[in-house]
């Protein structure tokens, strides 16, 4: 009993990790993987690729609208059943996915894919892991969020280009619709919501409960310097990875490489970005997160221009770059919150600031669909470079932003 007192912490970070890993990934990072695919299925041509990007921008939308919805609901239910909830809808959305006619049923179903990664993707799981561990919450959160990653990862090496190539498209989706409803299954058998859910015969963990009043209230939070420039941070940052990775595929593809070549690339971004949060997690602990911060955002801001001056083959040294930066941002973002705003009011301070990344993430794909559709790729391109430079500015003021909460 006393190893699984131990060791059921660290369980629910294995089933955190995995949650993330396919409910984050199906929901998102795959999904330009079928890109080409759709295109040639809804007979869409070069000169209207922002009908392709439109499906982006709508999960996106979605996801701002949904995101406060689903943090009360996380709050009132527990995470176990919001997740549940949520990979249930995506195991539909998949299925449903397989049998549109139209790119506007795509649409639809980019609305339930945004809801399934609200509901199921990282917010719930880091709510979850928090509960769990009050000593190493870093290094708990800093696992379970490389699934935001590891999900394309894991896609980008797997079979499933080829499989799709042979089998199309339609059948690839059903098989994977089969993922998130095992997840589902063994969601709803292995996870707890928080230690004193464990039964008493198996001890446990002991949990040195916090103070609720450590941090400052919403109210004064979103009237800080620090959050508002942060939210402009994220906005640039959001908009910038999303506008370059989701339509990395179409970029390559249509210059005249081949598929291979841009899904290894997407793989390339995949285990860089894995590799930036685990690495600038651990510094952080030791360096200023707000130099780490800056650091980062020049990191994102020199490997955008992969895509928005230099040729097409130097993404081969670009992506790695801007990929590590992505990495690092996404935690050390997560880590300056939580250091300078507190738990009080950490839900409702995320989501706020989630919301303005939804935008970001919203704008990004469509717009430098525009741009294409109007001028070319490298006019989108030149946008995000422009939007990096403007938050590695921005970042250099953080630090004297900063706040000790009360």
């Amino acid at each position: 009993m006393h190893t699984i007192k131990k060791a059921y912490p660290w369980i629910m970070v294995l089933l955190a990790l995995i949650t993330i890993t396919i409910n984050s990934g199906m929901s998102a990072s795959i999904t330009s993987i079928f890109d080409t695919f759709l295109k040639e299925t809804f007979q869409i041509d070069n000169q209207h690729l922002h009908l392709l990007k439109w499906r982006d921008a709508i999960s996106d939308i979605t996801a701002a609208f949904f995101v406060l919805v689903a943090g009360i609901f996380i709050d009132k239910l527990g995470p176990k059943k919001v997740i549940i909830f949520g990979s249930i809808v995506l195991a539909a959305s998949y299925v449903l996915y397989s049998h549109t006619q139209t790119i506007y049923q795509v649409y639809g179903v980019h609305v339930l894919l945004a809801i399934a990664l609200v509901t199921s993707g990282s917010i719930p799981n880091i709510i979850l892991i928090s509960s769990w561990f009050q000593q190493k919450r870093g290094l708990a959160l800093g696992i379970i969020l490389t699934g935001t990653s590891l999900g394309g990862f894991i896609a980008t090496r797997s079979p499933l280009v080829p499989y799709i190539q042979s089998h199309g498209w339609r059948d690839a989706m059903q098989w994977l619709a089969v993922l998130p409803f095992i997840l589902a299954i063994l969601v709803g058998i292995l996870m707890k919501n928080k230690p004193t859910e464990m039964p008493a015969q198996q001890g446990a963990p002991e949990v040195k409960k916090s103070s609720s009043s450590e941090g400052l209230t919403y109210a004064v939070a979103i009237r800080t310097p620090l959050f508002w420039l942060l939210s402009l941070c994220s906005f640039c940052i959001f908009y910038s990875i999303v506008a370059m990775i989701k339509n990395t595929v179409l970029y390559v593809t249509e210059s005249g490489f081949p598929l291979k070549m841009a899904i290894s690339w997407l793989s390339t971004y995949f285990l860089f970005s894995i590799i930036g949060k685990f690495l600038f997690s651990f510094i952080a602990d030791y360096v200023s997160p707000f130099f780490m911060y800056a650091f980062c955002c020049g990191l994102m801001a020199i490997g955008s221009l992969g895509y928005s001056v230099t040729t097409i083959p130097s993404l081969d040294y670009m992506i790695p770059v801007m990929a590590l930066g992505w990495g690092g941002i996404y935690t050390i973002g997560n880590l300056i919150i939580m250091k300078n705003f507190g738990t009080r009011a950490a839900g409702k301070i995320n989501g706020t600031i989630s919301i303005v990344q939804s935008v970001g993430l919203a704008l990004g794909p469509i717009l430098t669909a525009y741009f294409h559709d109007m001028f070319s790729y490298v006019t989108g391109f030149r946008v995000v470079s422009g939007l990096l430079l403007l938050a590695l500015l921005i970042s250099f003021r953080l630090y004297k932003h900063a706040i000790t909460p009360s």
